[in-house]
């Protein structure tokens, strides 16, 4: 089972067909992806976290806000290409951004700029 070289530090959820969640874990191990991601084997959903696979039965959002928080807890950086969407998370979320950026900074300014049509 191959991931995409130039997926691993790109993606942040896979899905696999017709493999094992050790499967699955030894690939990862093997292609040296070592941030936690989300990956589903046969519809199931799981958060890698270190070398173990967390079943998780919850809604996508609620994942994505699970793998969030556990760069926090593992104290893990980010993939570099994914720096300014997790920060984009964290304001999200309602976190302090360990990753300032010009960019976001515009973008969620432009964001509060918009009227609300409550």
């Amino acid at each position: 089972m191959q991931i995409c070289a130039c997926c691993n530090n790109f993606l942040m959820y896979f899905l696999f067909k017709d493999s094992t969640v050790d499967q699955v874990l030894q690939s990862m191990t093997a292609q040296d992806i070592r941030q936690p991601c989300l990956f589903t084997v046969e519809g199931r959903m799981y958060m890698k976290a270190d070398s173990s696979a967390i079943p998780l039965n919850v809604c996508f959002t609620e994942a994505v806000e699970l793998l969030e928080m556990s760069f926090h807890v593992f104290g893990v950086e980010y993939p570099s290409a994914l720096r300014v969407f997790y920060a984009y998370l964290e304001r999200l979320m309602g976190m302090t951004s360990g990753q300032p950026s010009p960019v976001l900074r515009d973008f969620l300014r432009g964001l509060d700029s918009i009227p609300s049509t409550e």
